[in-house]
């Protein structure tokens, strides 16, 4: 799962896979792994090159900084932001719908997500 900021300082919760595909639909061919990214450059007309260890950059109209805790683009981007440990811990799974294992779930837990809160932690 991936938390994406919204407007109003709303969180989101995204399934990464998810997300994912839906970046690369249609830009598959274009995208090449292999480089580690160490920043990021705003370029004239609107643009911003994406740079990479290797030395390559790529550049284009938009960034899409979709990374975890440690995010070269966050640390850039909001060089003042700092990350806080909550101590809270989710652990995220998929259950796979079969027609034994459909009828175990109460309809309203078919939303974005359940969440599932142990003893004393309201």
């Amino acid at each position: 799962m991936a938390v994406l900021a919204g407007d109003g300082g709303t969180h989101l919760a995204v399934d990464r896979l998810m997300l994912r595909r839906i970046l690369l639909t249609g830009v598959e061919d274009a995208v090449r792994g292999g480089t580690r990214f160490t920043h990021y450059r705003l370029e004239a007309i609107g643009r911003v090159a994406a740079c990479f260890a290797a030395g390559s950059e790529v550049c284009g109209d938009v960034l899409v900084a979709a990374e975890v805790l440690n995010s070269p683009v966050r640390r850039q981007y909001l060089p003042h932001a700092k990350v806080v440990d909550t101590g809270l811990r989710q652990l995220y799974g998929k259950v796979p719908m079969t027609k034994a294992s459909r009828p175990l779930f109460l309809e309203e837990m078919f939303a974005v997500f359940t969440p599932v809160i142990g003893p004393g932690k309201q």
